[in-house]
């Protein structure tokens, strides 16, 4: 094969004179199909000389029109500019026509406006004879009214408007759902921090976001520069620059502290109990969120009874307060408490389809078999219960690759020998930096969408997506 195009393959084969209708034969079984060159007659080195000078001529020719056709745009440039703005103007029309219903007496128009703009666009409405104007405010309870992000100072949007990528590949939030985009911002900017503590190395992230978003105007990269930064500040906790450990050591006696914060092999339980502390706290803050959107919505049953409502958070922190006690942490609740909360936390979420049915209203709350019943709730239950744990245990993976930073990193300065050669360690930098950056990245965006998306967040709301006419056309 030579080349190919959007619907061929071209190709040339040569084959002795005796076997050319046998091969013929099998290439026309391969549904080739064969394309004779005009005027091709002669050696072969006299049909490339003809073919070339064919091509000069038609180069030039093709020089000539496309000068023409130049001279004829910048001649005829406010016109073309007038027949394609008006033609814009008429497709945007056209496309606000196929969202209206139409009889013989006339037509209804629905859609929806930002109350910024209602006034002005009801302003105007009212001016043409024959339109009427009927309007409501959505209420919040409406789950099918389409998403405008409010306006956010210059600031605080520059900072966390990046993030609406990752939240937009999840889904759209509903209506009566809650912006957290300023939550993602701070938690997986931290948790990536924490994964990839290092100085030297998050300031090298950093630098490749600014210039990822500096030229290629690549969003991606306005996240990097933050991420990098937390994992400048952590890499400083951990005392990591680059893999050397103890670099930092005359900051930290200037500064007047013993040592490093936290030395991370030889606090291995420590690191691990404080990714679990993590998870517990994302946790609870992913529970209170659910239950404030529940209280937005007027879903006030599921604010209290579901597994991530009330009852659910309650029964969460007895358990985690008695996992604690056991490991040997602090325990802020008695066990007495704890045991009532996990008692009547369970017959709660034992009956929550029944409670929440009759705080909602819900017509068919009334299970129709008892056993059933009991069957599926005992099951359900028992997952919540194995949810709360997975999705608490899911956090050990932030301390694991506080844990895998820093092995791989000894790695590198083993390779390195006792000499420390420099070619060995900025080459196992720079793998470190893309592999475990990666890694870090799809880890800390698992965390977000598996253990706390999924307990709050409903992404399955339409992003509003208002219709421009720009009238003014160029003439």
């Amino acid at each position: 094969v030579c080349s190919e195009d959007e619907t061929d393959y071209w190709g040339a084969y040569f084959a002795p004179v005796d076997m050319l209708e046998e091969i013929d034969a099998i290439f026309a079984f391969l549904f080739f199909e064969p394309t004779r060159v005009p005027g091709a007659a002669g050696a072969v080195d006299e049909v490339i000389n003809e073919c070339q000078k064919s091509l000069g001529i038609i180069s030039s020719q093709l020089s000539e029109i496309q000068g023409k056709t130049n001279e004829y745009i910048s001649q005829q440039r406010e016109r073309l500019n007038y027949i394609y703005s008006k033609y814009v103007y008429l497709n945007s029309i056209r496309e606000i026509r196929s969202y209206a219903m139409a009889n013989d007496k006339g037509f209804v128009l629905l859609g929806y406006v930002p109350e910024s703009s209602y006034k002005s666009l009801s302003d105007r409405l009212t001016k043409i004879d024959g339109v009427k104007l009927e309007s409501e405010t959505a209420g919040r309870e409406d789950a099918s009214v389409p998403v405008k992000y409010k306006k956010r100072n210059k600031l605080l949007g520059f900072l966390i408007e990046p993030y609406k990528f990752y939240i937009d590949m999840y889904g759209t939030p509903s209506y009566n759902d809650i912006d957290i985009t300023a939550f993602v911002a701070v938690t997986y900017t931290i948790l990536f921090g924490i994964m990839f503590g290092d100085l030297g190395q998050g300031f090298v992230l950093s630098v490749v976001g600014f210039l990822m978003w500096k030229f290629k105007k690549m969003g991606l990269g306005k996240i990097l520069v933050p991420c990098g930064i937390s994992s400048m500040f952590f890499g400083f906790m951990f005392g990591s620059v680059f893999g050397f450990e103890e670099m930092l050591d005359p900051v930290y006696e200037a500064l007047g502290w013993q040592g490093k914060p936290l030395s991370v092999m030889e606090s291995i339980n420590t690191v691990l109990l404080i990714a679990i502390a993590i998870g517990v706290g994302l946790m609870v803050i992913a529970m209170l969120m659910n239950i404030y959107a529940c209280i937005r919505r007027k879903h006030f049953g599921e604010a209290l009874f579901s597994q991530n409502g009330l009852f659910g958070l309650l029964f969460y922190l007895a358990g985690a307060n008695l996992a604690s006690g056991f490991m040997g942490g602090p325990k802020p609740i008695p066990n007495s408490v704890c045991t009532v909360l996990l008692i009547v936390g369970a017959v709660v979420l034992f009956a929550k389809e029944i409670l929440i049915g009759i705080v909602d209203r819900h017509p068919d709350w009334k299970p129709e078999s008892i056993g059933d019943f009991v069957l599926q709730n005992i099951f359900e239950l028992l997952e919540y219960v194995l949810s709360y744990l997975s999705n608490t245990v899911s956090f050990l993976r932030v301390g694991a690759f506080v844990l895998v930073h820093a092995g791989m990193m000894m790695v590198v300065f083993s390779l390195a020998g006792e000499n420390e050669n420099i070619f060995v360690i900025i080459l196992g930098n720079v793998l470190v930096i893309a592999l475990e950056g990666l890694l870090t990245g799809i880890q800390a965006l698992r965390l977000e969408y598996y253990e706390m998306f999924s307990r709050f967040f409903d992404g399955s709301g339409v992003s509003f997506a208002p219709v421009r006419l720009n009238k003014q056309i160029n003439n």
